[in-house]
């Protein structure tokens, strides 16, 4: 509740703020709704403290069309209205941007390298005291082997142990001969390699960028999911309010930690934007809708338009408490269910979170075995090109370990 407090008072700051630069009257600012425990007032505008830690409001007078103020929200350019409607949205977004820059210049970014070398092997495993960190595997059982998903491809048809592995090692060529082990929970041979693993720091500037395109592909998740909402593509199930939020937040922070969380946040914060900009009634994109209207010289009855958004407001409301209901039906449901297609999944995510763009792409490839998932796709257009996976992720080597 307190991230979600958090992030829906970052939004109201922005109204706040912009209103007060265009020199409307605000009468409160409240931070938390409720009951007011205490507040202080100063330039005609009280900033109050409420019980519930939940959020806030901004409330800017003058948006009542019938009861007109002097410079009212209504009274105001069109520009300037469309900037105090569009400011929540902005800080959300760059709320967002700030604490993804923040997790890439402290943590910098782990990146995966596809390609046929070894990057670490485990203990006890079949390739230990055989193979050596740097070794390039050339063939497996005479297959030719040139990514990482060559070597994933053929041990996961192999039906025996034993196994011819040529390799370069020091710019020479070798055969070695290994004893695969057996794991019986996932039925398949494993070698007990990873692939090369590197963190790529990055200052303020590139990290902006990195973070930039970061925010671009959440975005482009969202609107994806939205669309499979809309053609009713999404399970019931798997719609969530502020209480379902709350469980996935929990299981978020207890799977994969602070930076995990952190990073959640910024999802999360970027979905509150994109939310508050569909051109819906009630909603800070429904206003502005009305405001381009008004730039465009197109006429709307200030009445009707006040009946719509409060038409609207009822609707949102009421969706509220459904989709609450349906948070609490589903209260004991595991919330990442909707990723989970196999047992590998269940089994990483207990080490670390999946993150949005990851969830993307194992949802598009539901019939790859997981530790393939990442690379089948995208090898077949670039080979050895490298992903992105969060800190913390404690389970990388269970996940792509061969």
């Amino acid at each position: 509740m307190i991230i979600l407090g958090i992030l829906i008072f970052v939004h109201e700051l922005g109204h706040f703020l912009t209103a007060k630069l265009f020199k409307m009257p605000v009468l409160e600012f409240a931070v938390g709704m409720g009951p007011k425990l205490f507040g202080i007032k100063r330039n005609d505008t009280e900033y109050n403290l409420r019980a519930i830690p939940f959020g806030g409001f901004v409330n800017i007078d003058g948006m009542d069309y019938n009861n007109p103020v002097e410079n009212g929200f209504n009274t105001k350019k069109t520009y300037e209205r469309f900037i105090v409607l569009f400011a929540g949205v902005f800080m959300n977004i760059l709320f967002a941007f700030i604490l993804i820059l923040g997790l890439f210049v402290a943590n910098g970014e782990e990146k995966i390298d596809y390609s046929n070398k070894v990057g670490s092997i485990e203990i006890e495993s079949a390739a230990e005291n055989i193979l050596e960190k740097g070794d390039l595997i050339l063939e497996i059982d005479n297959k030719e082997i040139q990514n990482w998903n060559d070597i994933f491809t053929v041990l996961s048809k192999k039906e025996t142990a034993n196994t011819c592995l040529l390799i370069e090692r020091n710019s020479k060529q070798m055969e070695i001969n290994v004893e695969l082990k057996y794991l019986d929970s996932e039925k398949r041979y494993l070698l007990g390699i990873s692939p090369n693993i590197q963190t790529v720091k990055y200052n303020i500037f590139s990290g902006s960028k990195r973070a930039a395109v970061q925010i671009k592909d959440i975005t482009i998740l969202i609107f994806k999911s939205l669309k499979m909402l809309i053609l009713g593509e999404v399970n019931r199930k798997d719609v969530s309010g502020p209480i379902g939020v709350l469980k996935v937040v929990k299981t978020v922070a207890k799977s994969g930690g602070i930076i995990s969380l952190l990073y959640f946040t910024a999802i999360i914060s970027i979905n509150l934007a994109i939310f508050n900009l569909l051109p819906l009634p009630a909603l800070d994109g429904g206003r502005i809708l009305f405001v381009i209207l008004e730039m465009l010289k197109i006429k709307v009855n200030k009445n009707t338009e006040e009946s719509i958004h409060r038409i609207g407001l009822i609707f949102f409301l009421i969706l509220l408490v459904f989709i609450t209901l349906n948070d609490v039906i589903n209260w004991k449901r595991d919330p990442l269910d909707s990723i989970k297609n196999e047992k590998e999944i269940e089994e990483v995510m207990e080490e670390r979170v999946i993150t949005a763009t990851e969830v993307e792409i194992e949802k598009n490839n539901d019939n790859i075995p997981l530790e393939n998932k990442n690379n089948t796709e995208n090898l077949n257009e670039e080979k050895n090109k490298e992903y992105k996976f969060e800190k913390n992720s404690g389970g990388i080597n269970e996940r792509y370990s061969k």
